[in-house]
């Protein structure tokens, strides 16, 4: 997960989810500069890109038009996270949280493209959003080896805090 910084609510007719989730996706694309909320894959790479839920529609349906609940997910993220309960004791991480930063809560392992928690909260966040994957841990791994072999020139603009971690050794 990277960063994201919640952007004003565009004004959407709440009326019609459809014509909502069409109304809210070009900022929500902004807020998270084109990359899957959760896997930061970006969207040329990963697919389809979803508006998602951070607490589930189904469960909690008094969010499903709550600007702060509102984010985008790649296709792998958004269904592998659909059967997660969400949990409040401790409460998953957002991507938006006005403290959050990556290395707070989580480190990388290079060698087997797992993202590692940093303290309950963090594995808590990583098993609801299934950011372990076999398709994230494959994707990072591709990514440091395209790194590599590119000697550092970044291949696309997927996985920033790789990118981050790279030039903070550098």
């Amino acid at each position: 997960m990277y960063k994201q910084n919640r952007l004003t609510k565009p004004d959407c007719n709440q009326n019609n989810y459809e014509n909502f989730k069409n109304c809210i996706k070009p900022t929500l694309l902004e807020m998270s500069e084109n990359h899957c909320s959760y896997c930061d894959e970006h969207f040329y790479n990963s697919g389809n890109l979803l508006v998602e839920h951070f607490q589930n529609k189904n469960v909690f349906p008094e969010l499903k038009f709550e600007w702060e609940n509102l984010f985008v997910a790649c296709n792998s993220c958004n269904n592998h996270k659909r059967d997660s309960l969400y949990s409040e004791n401790p409460k998953s991480i957002k991507p938006d949280e006005p403290d959050y930063c990556f290395d707070k809560y989580f480190g990388f392992d290079s060698y087997n493209g797992k993202i590692i928690a940093k303290d309950n909260r963090a594995k808590l966040t990583i098993d609801f959003l299934n950011l372990n994957n076999e398709h994230n841990t494959e994707a990072r791994l591709s990514f440091i080896s395209e790194l590599v072999i590119n000697e550092g020139r970044i291949p696309d603009k997927s996985f920033r805090f790789i990118i981050d971690l790279f030039n903070a050794h550098a």
